[in-house]
């Protein structure tokens, strides 16, 4: 183990290839200098999407409660209120369908009495079905008063 031991020598270093940390922090700052509209507009966008996804699942809890209480079968006190009150509409549409059927009957089956025309008085004629009452210089319609 006859080895020589070579010691490291050393040149004169190249320092324009060294950076120093604080020219990095340096730039890092200017690179990112001036506002951060992206990250604003980022968590704007994000808010907005929560908000959004909260609306949207509130509504569908609410319409899954809805629907399972609309599904739900009634209990033996609500079916018996809801038979009284089928039972009294019913009651109610027919006395009103009555009330009409004879108001409309009173109405159709009433025959047209036939009232006899007044007797043509003194100073009257009567011209195609018109009574004419003579007057000073000519003839007056009486339009009431057929005969």
């Amino acid at each position: 183990m006859d080895r020589e031991r070579q010691e490291p020598t050393f040149s004169t270093p190249d320092v324009t290839d060294l950076q120093f940390r604080s020219d990095r922090v340096r730039q890092t700052n200017r690179q990112t200098s001036g506002p951060p509209w992206g990250s604003i507009a980022g968590g704007v966008v994000a808010a907005i999407l929560i908000v959004m996804g909260l609306i949207e699942w509130n509504a569908r809890r609410q319409a899954a409660a809805i629907t399972a209480e609309l599904t739900r079968p009634m209990t033996k006190a609500e079916q018996a209120r809801f038979d009284a009150d089928v039972a009294k509409l019913t009651r109610e549409a027919e006395a009103e369908a009555r009330a009409f059927r004879r108001s409309m009957e009173q109405a159709f089956d009433t025959t047209p009495v036939y009232v006899a025309p007044n007797p043509l008085r003194p100073g009257e004629r009567c011209i195609s079905g018109k009574r004419l009452q003579r007057i000073e210089g000519g003839w007056r319609d009486v339009p009431n008063d057929p005969c």
